[in-house]
């Protein structure tokens, strides 16, 4: 009913069925029970409308969060946009969450229809004037949301033109705001955006080079580490297999981005792929095998299909067994739907021609490479993910056999585009096929040997390793016919007529020296230990490539039969948390008993378990393993002996006595630190030794108290009470300009928006070990309050620009002299925030209410200003006692604080003037001080010198008061940061 409230004509049953997670017949029963309730009537067949007065505005208000999530209609949409307010984009986060979420499981009819919309909605918010409004923080916002429907377009192949509309509009909005970093994400998905729309690669190279050029400029870990899942895609369309390669290993795999995530699911097939070309099975099976557990283990079926293809070809081409082969293609086929899964259905059809033409079923090839092109030329996209040289290879063979030709396919002109395009390894097979037609026209069979030779070269210059063996024995076939001299009629010279098996490639030459002298040196040239968690990663992927392994785990010990994986090549945060690594176990425990390595070589499996003691911690172990190629692994484990294991454990131990050395507390100079003097008396006491019982604890500590009762001294105490080892670091929140508040205590990385030239170290990291003093914490937006609340948790945060998660030890300590409860209940303040902060909350009593406090404090002034200016000390005659404890002291210490020090600088020999003539009384804002202008104006001030008298003239009749409409920000109709800065600026804070 909720729902119906929302669609402003009638709605079909099914599709209120799919929004609402419920079978069409119990939403037709529910449907019916409304209309016999008077609530919704029928609108012809299966078709419903709510009916008139049938839900109130304030219940549909009530179901707002749920029905966010599924605000599939644009009418929905504008009527959520409505009811929310102007925050149009919390509504697109609503709905991209929802697809996201969604996507997790499967793709369906209304999925794709909300991806639509969406995409058309945000496409109306760049179109309106508004957007130029909009601030930094909720264009940074809108922009991530773009990165993530442009990859979820990408990822379902769908509403590519629409998507690239979005690009341009997202991309002027990274310039305006001068976010770097997410320009370049968006250049990198403009690249691939191009390729699904037919752009060719050269023309591509520009936008690749430029978003090179500004990663280099950027130059840190993070931004590599998103970059390097574009650049391996793209060196793929590139035809370059090495670096696709070189790209994939900078990939942390533990990483999440949140937008990022469906780029990620697929990136893998680019390497996975560009290892099977370069003839490195193991690493293509163990990618690829990884990825579809872990897909099949989330219940994301898109992605499972997509995988099961990939193993589909690299086992095929690896000479395994084909009932294994055919198992994933079978999987795969009962995962795609061609209605709904477009892009991977046409790779269904591709694989499944390249699996009969394998076998020299070529009629079934034939048939399977036609329903290819047909189901391909009614899709949007004008060209395929993968497998693109493949087809076009098997339509040049079928063209030459004299098959029937196929529509759609014009065999010269793709082997003339195929020439003339930036893919080296589609030029290959240009080449190749152009020396293969020139056979069949009968040219001179040199020609025919250097046009081979020549995709000979281009495929080694690609990677392209296993397309050379091919190539090779149609040079040495040609080369026989040569030195035959055959004339009249040539044989027939088919590429598929060289069978698979015999094509397959060697297992290539071992490198110069032993396995632990290869290991030296290519441990030799690894990064720095600066960050151990990237050096576990690159340990990893080294003995990988060199043990010829599909995966590698290096784990930490293996207690309760559980494994605690470091650092892991080919295996999944998901495969680790559902044991399918536990087949480890038993290998793992006995070469922790035996402390010796440990060794299986089967048939069919092999795997070694190498124990690595690393200092002051328990064993940990290598563990490598291979099943599909387990002859590789199997060849090396007599290799594998007691000083690899030794070389392995000292650069472990290298990095775990690093490791602890950045767990040790780190010290920084801490900004802005000035002398403070005491402001205890003997009212304070009992609030005093309650604090010195909370400051030897973690928890967070709020302050309450109004302004000028010294909540940040009465921190620094608790600081300085708490034995913590970090420094104490005070933000003033309220003083900051609020589109700079989120980078001063999150920090930024370099190119995040326009002006941070370098790195920047936030509030919160600078406070490691330390405290974090966060004054008026109820001056803070609401937006950052979320973002504040999520660092609560669990002390985590990413840099402003940054993916790469933190973690600072550090303690909060929080002020305000607002009514916390009251702001919860008007809604500006978050009410989870505030009850994580109102943990240990301590108020400091006004200065008023501790009368027996005054003359203390105020001596203590005296004194202290006496001793700064050179002064004799005096002291206080009873009546000025009497005096000041008469007094109402709006503005607590600190008018009493600055009271002193004017008595101190205007008194002349013993005589101490508390309140000369023009201050005799506390001034009020509805009575002016008369005479006020004649001193304002005085001795002719220059324009710095009369702001800052005013600024103190009025912050006088506020009693120090800043905020509200009786402080300085209501009777000088300014904002308060302004007013901060200028009273910081004069020195008056």
């Amino acid at each position: 009913m909720s729902v119906l409230a929302f669609v402003r004509s009638h709605i079909h049953e099914s599709v209120l069925a799919e929004w609402t997670g419920s079978t069409i017949r119990e939403t037709s029963l529910a449907l019916r029970g409304l209309h016999g309730a008077g609530l919704a009537h029928a609108c012809g067949t299966a078709c419903w409308q709510l009916a008139p007065g049938g839900l109130g505005r304030a219940e549909i208000r009530a179901h707002l969060p749920t029905l966010e999530a599924r605000a599939y209609r644009g009418g929905l949409l504008s009527e959520i946009d409505r009811l929310r307010g102007p925050d149009e984009i919390a509504v697109f986060e609503a709905l991209v969450a929802d697809i996201s979420n969604r996507l997790e499981v499967s793709v369906t009819a209304g999925l794709r229809v909300l991806l639509t919309e969406t995409l058309e909605q945000m496409l109306a918010f760049c179109d309106e004037e508004r957007t130029l409004e909009k601030s930094r923080e909720e264009l940074s916002r809108f922009l991530e949301l773009a990165i993530a429907i442009l990859g979820l377009s990408l990822y379902l192949a769908r509403n590519l033109s629409l998507s690239i509309r979005l690009f341009f509009f997202a991309n002027e909005i990274a310039i305006r705001i001068g976010d770097m970093r997410k320009r370049i994400i968006l250049k990198l998905s403009e690249v691939l955006l191009d390729h699904f729309t037919g752009r060719s690669s050269l023309q591509a190279l520009p936008s690749l080079m430029e978003s090179q050029e500004a990663i280099d400029e950027l130059g840190d870990n993070d931004i590599l580490c998103i970059a390097a899942m574009f650049l391996s895609s793209l060196h793929f369309n590139q035809g370059d297999m090495k670096k696709t390669l070189h790209y994939y290993n900078e990939v942390d795999p533990a990483s999440y981005v949140w937008n990022l995530r469906y780029y990620k699911d697929l990136s893998g097939i680019y390497p996975s792929s560009a290892a099977h070309f370069l003839g490195k099975f193991h690493l293509a099976i163990g990618i690829a095998k990884s990825a579809c557990r872990t897909a099949h283990l989330k219940g994301n079926e898109l992605t499972e299909g997509w995988w099961c293809l990939q193993l589909t070809m690299v086992l095929g081409d690896a000479g395994c067994d084909r009932g294994e082969v055919e198992k994933y293609l079978n999987r795969a086929r009962s995962l795609l739907d061609p209605r709904l899964h477009e892009m991977a259905y046409v790779f269904y059809l591709h694989v499944t021609a390249c699996t009969h033409s394998r076998y020299g079923e070529m009629d079934k090839a034939y048939e399977a490479l036609k329903a290819y092109h047909a189901f391909f030329t009614s899709c949007e996209f004008e060209q395929t993910l993968f497998g693109r040289s493949r087809s076009y290879e098997l339509s040049v063979d079928f063209f030459r056999r004299g098959y029937p030709p196929i529509p759609s396919v014009d065999v010269e002109a793709e082997t003339r585009k195929n020439l003339n395009g930036g893919d080296k390894m589609m030029r290959g097979a240009a080449l190749r096929q152009k020396a293969l037609l020139a056979y069949d026209a009968g040219k001179p069979l040199s020609v025919v040997r250097q046009l081979l030779t020549e995709s000979m070269e281009v495929f080694h210059e690609a990677g392209g390793t296993i397309r050379i063996p091919q190539t090779r024995q149609l040079l040495e076939r040609v080369g026989c016919l040569e030195k035959e001299g055959a004339g009249g009629q040539r044989p027939p010279l088919f590429l598929e007529e060289i069978a698979w098996p015999q094509a397959k490639i060697a297992d290539p030459e071992p490198g110069v020296g032993s396995l632990t002298q290869r290991c030296t040196r290519r441990f030799k040239k690894l990064t720095s230990h600066k960050e151990p968690s990237i050096f576990y990663r690159q340990l990893v992927t080294i003995i990988q490539e060199e043990f010829e392994a599909e995966r590698v785990i290096l784990v930490r010990g293996v207690e309760e039969g559980a494994v605690a994986g470091i650092a892991a090549c080919n295996v999944s945060r998901e495969e680790l948390e559902h044991g399918v690594c536990n087949s480890l176990l038993p290998l793992a425990s006995q070469a922790i008993e035996r402390q010796e390595v440990a060794r299986v070589n089967l048939e069919s499996f092999a795997a070694v378990a190498i124990p690595v003691s690393a200092q002051g911690a328990s064993t940990w172990v290598l563990y490598a393993e291979s099943q599909e190629t387990s002859g590789r692994l199997g060849r090396l484990l007599g290799e594998m002996d007691e000083h690899l294991a030794l070389l392995i454990t000292s650069e472990v131990r290298s990095a775990v006595i690093l490791e602890a050395s950045q767990q040790q507390p780190r010290y920084y100079p801490v900004p802005g630190e000035s002398s403070h003097e005491p402001f205890y008396g003997v009212s304070m006491a009992p609030l005093l030794k309650k604090s010195a019982q909370a400051a030897r604890t973690d928890a967070t500590i709020l302050i309450l108290g109004e302004t000028g009762v010294g909540k940040e001294l009465f921190a620094r105490h608790i600081h300085s009470e708490s034995g913590r080892k970090g420094p104490f670091i005070p933000v003033h929140p309220a003083s900051m300009a609020e589109s700079l508040i989120e980078s001063e205590l999150f920090g930024h990385e370099k190119g995040a928006f326009t002006g941070a030239t370098s790195q920047k170290v936030g509030f919160f990291e600078l406070a490691n070990q330390g405290t974090l003093f966060i004054d008026e914490v109820g001056e803070i937006s609401l937006s950052l309050q979320v973002k504040l609340l999520r660092v609560l948790q669990n002390h985590k945060f990413t840099r402003v620009g940054g993916t790469k998660e933190h973690l600072s030890d550090f303690r909060l300590i929080a002020a305000t002299n607002r009514d916390l409860k009251q702001d919860v209940i008007d809604g500006t303040f978050r009410e989870d925030l505030f009850y994580r902060l109102f943990v240990l909350p301590f108020t400091i009593p006004p200065l008023r209410e501790r009368s027996e406090d005054i003359v203390y404090l105020a001596q203590m002034f005296l004194t202290h200003f006496a001793r700064r200016y050179g002064k004799t000390v005096l002291s206080l005659t009873p009546g000025q006692i009497a005096d000041l404890q008469s007094r109402p002291w709006q503005g607590n210490i600190r008018e009493l604080k600055g009271i002193m020090e004017r008595a101190v600088i205007l008194s002349s020999g013993d005589r101490l003037e508390l309140f000369p003539e023009a201050h005799e009384s506390s001034p009020s804002l509805s009575a002016p001080v008369a005479g006020a202008g004649t001193e304002l104006f005085g001795g002719l001030p220059t324009l710095k010198e009369l702001e800052k008298k005013y600024l103190a003239y009025v912050l006088g009749l506020t009693g120090g008061k800043v905020a509200g409409p009786d402080g300085l920000e209501g009777v000088l109709q300014t904002k308060r940061s302004t007013i901060y800065a200028k009273l910081k600026r004069h020195g008056l804070i």
